[in-house]
């Protein structure tokens, strides 16, 4: 069993027919570890304790493998992980493996299973469909509640995945956690009083290793205050900081990001220009190869980081040539007029959807996108797109090939309205599948 998403919300009043009512079913995926406790989770809350919510319903957790299903009954409405009002969405653990009393660890925090869902009338009125509250329950896809045993933190995982690559590449690997209290100078330097009562300075995270900073993870980017997060932003471009009358060069440092997207106290979200410096916005799905499944829950080795570590080659990539062969690999990799055409169109729907017959339901479309992708943006999608021909073994690139890179390079890259950015999570995947469906693809 994996948890493919953790989702929050909190209470908040919409309208239903022709009155107002208060409900949590509006949940959102979030990022890194969230909090567990016994009656809910850190950014969540229940608005209605006598059908949600309490010690025995902590946390409701339904299963990815249904997503399939609701899409074919229901297949123009847009359905993000959360779409239940689950607080977990689980891979390999549906209704008919499950009992009453099964325990779970998860994280660090170990829950039980109490009872089946029993959906109440808010559900339709986030589908929008009435009927949906008796499907749900012919369906018997209802997903369960569990009781929180023990406290404790669930995530999806992504340090273990860095360091792997860190070791993979070579060089050297640094993490730094974003606080509201980190200065940049705490990046650059420390200062400390060693044994003897004499004060010292010495090298902060960024400079410590010199050139052999290869891999730099900053975990909770938006707990940093701005001015932290423009030394960060300034070292990724430039590669570069100076610091102690001299420069300080980073010629292939990687630069990995991620944001606490639960608390909303003391953090500072990437301001739009921030998110387009970073050249990926990628999520972490869980494997669905059989074996690998299987490996994941039953090989000892995968529930020892350090051991599982170990299997990973050291220094696989010569990590000081990088550059030359990121170099050579666009260089040798061309593009047809077709296709430039194409990825031209693919920028210009970006900018204005409704001109390519777009549409997303409930979204008013011209009121949609505040600015479209940026021409880094673009570039970035042609530099992947390049890499993923290479990989084939191809010197000219097919739309197979940008069609792959698109949802990563770009949907971090625009901008909407601030009317709708608050649903970013929902509308941002949707807004690009569109794009790629409706804007003609070179044949």
């Amino acid at each position: 069993m994996k948890v493919v998403s953790v989702n929050v919300g909190l209470p908040k009043q919409v309208s239903y027919g022709k009155r107002q009512v208060v409900t949590s079913i509006f949940k959102e995926p979030v990022e890194g570890r969230v909090k567990v406790t016994t009656l809910n989770l850190a950014g969540d809350a229940q608005a209605d304790l006598s059908v949600h919510g309490g010690f025995d319903k902590a946390v409701y957790s339904y299963p990815e493998e249904h997503y399939k299903y609701w899409k074919e009954v229901y297949p123009t409405i847009v359905m993000p992980f959360g779409m239940f009002g689950e607080n977990l969405t689980t891979q390999g653990l549906t209704e008919d493996m499950v009992n009453i009393g099964d325990q779970y660890q998860i994280g660090s925090t170990r829950l039980v299973v109490t009872q089946p869902r029993m959906p109440c009338y808010k559900l339709g009125l986030k589908f929008g469909h009435a009927d949906i509250i008796k499907r749900f329950l012919q369906s018997e896809r209802t997903g369960f509640y569990l009781a929180v045993l023990k406290e404790g933190d669930v995530g999806v995982g992504k340090t273990t995945l860095l360091r792997a690559f860190a070791r993979a590449v070579g060089g050297d690997f640094e993490r730094v956690e974003g606080t509201v209290d980190l200065m940049p100078g705490d990046l650059i330097y420390h200062t400390y009083v060693d044994a003897d009562g004499k004060p010292r300075i010495e090298p902060g995270p960024l400079l410590r290793h010199g050139e052999r900073l290869v891999t730099f993870f900053f975990n909770e980017i938006n707990r940093a205050r701005p001015q932290v997060q423009s030394l960060l932003l300034r070292a990724m471009a430039e590669r570069t900081v100076s610091a102690f009358n001299r420069q300080y060069q980073f010629p292939c440092m990687t630069v990995f990001a991620d944001r606490n997207r639960v608390e909303k106290e003391e953090t500072f979200e990437l301001a739009s220009a921030a998110r387009d410096r970073f050249m990926f916005e990628l999520s972490m799905p869980t494997p669905t190869e059989p074996e690998v499944r299987r490996s994941l829950v039953f090989d000892p080795s995968f529930h020892d980081v350090d051991v599982l570590l170990e299997r990973v080659g050291k220094g696989v990539l010569p990590w000081e040539q990088l550059n030359e062969v990121g170099a050579a690999i666009q260089r040798s990799v061309q593009a047809s007029e077709t296709l430039e055409r194409y990825v031209m169109d693919l920028w210009d729907a970006t900018v204005s959807p409704q001109r390519f017959g777009i549409r997303i339901e409930g979204v008013d479309m011209e009121k949609l996108v505040l600015a479209g992708a940026s021409p880094r943006g673009m570039m970035s999608l042609m530099r992947a797109a390049r890499v993923v021909a290479w990989l084939a073994g191809r010197t000219h690139l097919l739309p197979g090939d940008i069609y792959a890179v698109v949802p990563a390079t770009l949907g971090h890259r625009v901008f909407f309205t601030p009317v709708y950015e608050l649903r970013r999570a929902e509308i941002s995947d949707a807004l690009v599948a569109k794009i790629l469906e409706k804007v003609p693809t070179p044949r």
